[in-house]
C-alpha cells in the first residue's frame, strides 16, 4: 500500500471540498440532484487517478460527513450510492483488472456480481431508509409497480455504470500526468 505524502493529503482534501459543493447542491438545488451527485463522485475519485485509494477513501469520508451535517438524511443517495459507488467501480474495474493475476471471465464474473449486489444491497437501503413509497416515483403519470421500479432502477445503474467509466477514462487522460 502507497504511503500518503503532503501532496496527495492535498489532493485528497481538495477533492473533498470539491465533493462538499456538489453534495450541497444536490441537497439545495432540487432541479440539478443527478448532475451534481455524479459531479460530487467524480469529486471523490480525483485522487483514483493517482491510483491513491487512501487519499479517494478520506475525500469520501470528510465529504459525506459535512454533508450529513449540512442534509441530514438528503444526503443518503451520496453517502451510500455516488460517492462509495465511485471508489468501489474503480476497485472492481481497474484495480482489479491490472493487479489480480486470474481468468478474464472470472473477474467479468466477480465484477458483475458485485455490481448487482451493491445495487441490490443500496436500492432496498435507500428505499427502506428513506420511507420511500411507489407514490414518490409517479412519473409522467406512470403507476409503478415494484418489480417495473426495480427495473427502471437498474437500467438507469447500468446506464450511469457505463458512463461514469468512460467519464473517469476520459478525465484520467486529461489530467493523469498533470499532479
Amino acid at each position: 500500500m502507497k504511503k500518503l505524502t503532503g501532496k496527495d493529503v492535498a489532493l485528497s482534501g481538495i477533492s473533498a471540498a470539491l465533493a462538499i459543493v456538489f453534495v450541497i447542491g444536490a441537497i439545495y438545488v432540487s432541479f440539478a440532484t443527478l448532475p451534481f451527485y455524479i459531479l460530487g463522485a467524480l469529486a471523490v475519485s480525483l485522487p483514483l487517478i493517482k491510483k491513491n485509494i487512501i487519499a479517494s477513501i478520506l475525500s469520501y469520508v470528510v465529504a459525506s460527513l459535512v454533508a450529513f451535517f449540512v442534509g441530514n438524511i438528503r444526503m443518503l443517495p451520496f453517502v451510500m450510492f455516488y460517492g462509495l459507488y465511485a471508489i468501489i467501480q474503480w476497485l472492481l474495474d481497474f484495480y482489479m483488472y491490472e493487479n489480480w493475476n486470474i481468468n478474464k471471465w472470472i473477474k467479468i464474473s466477480i465484477n458483475v456480481f458485485c455490481k448487482i449486489a451493491y445495487f441490490a444491497l443500496v436500492f432496498w437501503g435507500l428505499y427502506a431508509l428513506m420511507n420511500l413509497t411507489l407514490a414518490d416515483f409517479s412519473v409522467l403519470g406512470i403507476e409503478w409497480t415494484m418489480p417495473l421500479l426495480v427495473f427502471a432502477c437498474f437500467i438507469a445503474f447500468v446506464l450511469y455504470d457505463l458512463l461514469y467509466r468512460e467519464i473517469f477514462k476520459l478525465i484520467n487522460r486529461l489530467l493523469g500526468g498533470r499532479f
